[in-house]
């Protein structure tokens, strides 16, 4: 199924609620959203301090995947915790506080790893301490999106007039 706005400068808040409208049809999807007590982790200052360099501003940002490592440049602490929440399938927030942007290195594999390190993911807490980060787990009320009722999707159909938002 391919799904196209009829405004092509629809806003991304119009394009998701699109989406929505289109789940709801085909799928006679019902959903709610509720604050659940869920493991998580929280993205906090380790107790060395931080390690990280201010980036530049004349710096363009990106994030490079390198073997064993990912190099940050002129990023936010929170997009590390949105990159360490969808690795770890597990919510991440940034609790440290910092709002500037930074230049790092998350070195993962391929450096001195703990004894009996197998899987990069392993080292996960020594890199974060190398830039004085540090992963506390936590238990707190996290928003999710509970689905009540979904079914087999309707059959395909020529959808011709506009969504009344857009």
């Amino acid at each position: 199924m391919i799904a196209k706005a009829q405004n092509p400068q629809a806003t991304e808040d119009q394009i998701r609620r699109m989406l929505q409208a289109l789940l709801i049809e085909r799928f006679t999807l019902a959903v709610h959203r509720e604050k659940r007590e869920m493991k998580m982790y929280a993205l906090v200052l380790g107790k060395q301090g931080l390690k990280l360099r201010e980036a530049p501003a004349d710096e363009k940002g990106g994030l490079d995947d390198r073997p064993g490592q990912l190099v940050f440049q002129r990023t936010p602490v929170s997009s590390l915790a949105a990159l360490l929440a969808n690795i770890l399938n597990t919510p991440v927030e940034d609790m440290t506080g910092l709002k500037r942007l930074y230049d790092f290195r998350l070195q993962l594999a391929g450096g001195p790893a703990p004894l009996g390190a197998s899987d990069p993911l392993d080292t996960l807490p020594n890199a974060l301490e190398n830039l004085g980060l540090k992963l506390e787990a936590r238990t707190q009320p996290v928003d999710v999106v509970v689905v009540d009722h979904a079914e087999k999707p309707s059959p395909n159909w020529d959808f011709q007039g506009p969504f009344p938002w857009v």
